[in-house]
């Protein structure tokens, strides 16, 4: 049973925070190093998703209150921002505030968008839910 656009969503940042818990967790730098570029490629996928396939779908509806999305996409911003730092970070320490910086950003992200997926409940049906979740399920972290 393929999941709706709602599902892929929370299931993405689930896994983006079980890749934070392994990059805290690591043991040497190699294996923080695997989970850093595991949280940099998600956090890629994911933002590419709700830019192309999300977002759109929901202002689409023009049932969402103005200007949800608008802060929802700069939050979007300023993680890309944070995602570039990360990704010349060189020393250990260096890479450890960037991923820092980086998911307190996805935290507030994922905070603030609840009232964007509540919002996206009530103006989809649940059919259109789940084409979005079609459309969205391939490009997800």
């Amino acid at each position: 049973m393929s999941m709706n656009a709602i599902q892929v969503i929370t299931r993405d940042h689930r896994a983006i925070e079980e890749a934070y818990e392994d990059y805290r967790n690591a043991v040497d730098e190699d294996e923080k190093a695997a989970a850093a570029s595991r949280i940099l490629a998600m956090l890629d996928a994911h933002i590419r998703m709700e830019e192309t396939y999300f977002h759109p779908a929901i202002q689409k509806q023009g049932k969402i209150e103005e200007g949800l999305v608008g802060e929802a996409e700069d939050e979007l911003a300023d993680m890309k921002s944070l995602l570039s730092v990360a990704r010349v970070a060189e020393a250990e320490e260096e890479m450890d505030v960037a991923i820092e910086d980086l998911m307190r950003e996805v935290s507030i992200h994922a905070d603030e968008e609840v009232d964007v997926v509540l919002q996206a409940e009530k103006a989809l049906s649940e059919r259109e839910l789940e084409e979005l979740g079609k459309k969205m399920e391939p490009h997800s972290a």
